[in-house]
């Protein structure tokens, strides 16, 4: 996002993440905002809010939900930069899709608790 402008630009995989067309959307927070989760959107919001404000760099992680209703988990990092006087002119960022690195993180997660819990049990 060009921060005195505030126009966004959005990379081609940008729109495959998120399942939209080009030419069906115009990119901006607000609707980056939408396809949050409804559980996730408030922080997300919160964090958007607070790293422009401060003009720090910033991560996020989140579920989203595609234009074709599939349910993913995301991974934002924001960064800004500056122009020749300090002042933030531009953030920009990496959106990635890490639904299979977050589905298998909860797998190994629900094994190791049953592990433990048996391992409870046999004491």
């Amino acid at each position: 996002m060009e921060i005195r402008t505030k126009s966004d630009k959005w990379s081609d995989e940008m729109y495959h993440l998120l399942g939209v067309n080009k030419d069906e959307v115009i990119p901006s927070r607000e609707l980056v905002l939408s396809f949050i989760h409804p559980d996730d959107v408030d922080a997300v919001r919160m964090e958007m809010e607070e790293s422009l404000k401060t003009f720090q760099d910033s991560v996020t992680n989140f579920r989203f939900i595609r234009k074709d209703s599939s349910i993913r988990y995301g991974y934002v990092r924001a960064m800004f930069d500056f122009d020749v006087h300090g002042a933030p002119d531009r953030v920009f960022g990496i959106f990635q899709d890490v639904t299979e690195t977050k589905l298998a993180e909860l797998e190994r997660n629900k094994m190791v608790n049953d592990l433990m819990l048996r391992n409870k049990d046999l004491e």
